[in-house]
């Protein structure tokens, strides 16, 4: 089922995703040739890992093939790979072959008056092909060649801080941040993980802050939302982590406002303002959150909250550790001073 072998041995294999885990059943096995249906429904993390699949050791060029629309989680990394070379002429290992309904000589014309019926960008999406619409993009000055750097060693005399989010059927996520002395923020690591006690997160983390020649004083500024205080028993969240040496403040949680830093912090190069906010290559799950943050429908000046699946992937959960950390930041400055 699912596979068609031929008399010379060759074969093809077809297979569907309902979620990214389904992916991992594919990988690790040579395809000379992949076919992807709506790859942006994919993330670009996911994307990769069907990519190291596609190889072979005859003397054939490996190759992978895909079709999709604007939109979807893996809107902005495959216009970056596909959409931004082919228009800037650049294209050196991809083609990019965009095509709209008017391509189509035997399209039902049912079908073209249902997508003329959408309005905004789901109109201009699927009917016209439209890359900028952002698809409701909140974070939309992002941009991974300017925010996203290589690791450097940092000085001593950089301060240095925390946002942490808590969860335990959701990640619970630390970020480790440094401050340079001209207003610069740096996220120098990340820890995400599921399922896990306090004390195991800790271990964790006091790692995190030793690898990165962090201030010892780093354990004593960690901001966290507001659940790790709420006396439920006799002790609180926070106070099985200050038993791990990890001592928590209660971070400024308003929405709008710490959105509001962040979009700031990021700047607007076209407009003639830099960014103020770096980020680690290493921290995987916050780069591959940002760009896929979304407009919250019900207010337009904050994000729409999003969880993780029942596979614990995706959600929002580093970024509102990243929002604790950078807008608590504002008022711990003289403080650590």
């Amino acid at each position: 089922e699912g596979l068609l072998i031929f008399p010379n041995g060759s074969s093809i294999s077809d297979g569907h995703i309902r979620t990214e885990n389904d992916i991992d059943q594919f990988l690790g096995i040579e395809y000379d040739v992949i076919l992807i249906e709506e790859a942006t429904t994919l993330s670009e993390t996911k994307m990769q890992a069907l990519r190291d699949s596609n190889r072979t050791s005859k003397n054939f060029r490996p190759r992978i093939y895909t079709t999709t629309n604007p939109g979807g989680i893996g809107h902005v990394w495959y216009k970056k790979r596909f959409v931004d070379p082919f228009r800037t002429h650049q294209e050196l290992d991809t083609r990019f072959v965009p095509a709209t309904i008017e391509d189509n000589a035997v399209i039902d014309p049912d079908y073209r008056r249902k997508l003329e019926e959408n309005t905004g960008w789901k109109l201009r999406a699927p009917r016209y092909g439209d890359w900028e619409i952002a698809a409701g993009q909140f974070l939309d000055n992002f941009n991974y060649d300017l925010h996203v750097i290589e690791p450097f060693p940092i000085p001593s005399e950089w301060h240095c801080f925390m946002g942490m989010d808590y969860g335990y059927k959701h990640p619970t996520v630390f970020l480790l941040l440094a401050e340079d002395g001209d207003d610069n923020l740096y996220v120098l690591d990340e820890h995400v993980q599921s399922g896990w006690l306090p004390q195991q997160h800790a271990k964790a983390v006091h790692a995190m802050i030793e690898r990165n020649g962090a201030h010892r004083a780093t354990r004593d500024y960690i901001f966290a939302g507001a659940d790790v205080f709420a006396q439920k028993s006799q002790y609180t969240i926070a106070d099985y982590y200050l038993d791990e040496g990890l001592a928590f403040t209660k971070a400024e949680t308003d929405r709008v406002q710490g959105a509001h830093e962040l979009r700031a912090r990021l700047g607007n190069p076209n407009a003639g303002i830099p960014p103020s906010l770096f980020i680690f290559n290493r921290c995987r799950n916050l780069i591959e959150c940002l760009p896929n943050l979304q407009n919250d429908p019900k207010n337009p000046e904050d994000v729409l909250k999003v969880d993780v699946n029942e596979e614990g992937i995706g959600g929002d959960d580093t970024y509102d550790a990243l929002r604790y950390a950078v807008f608590s930041n504002i008022g711990s400055k003289l403080a650590f001073a």
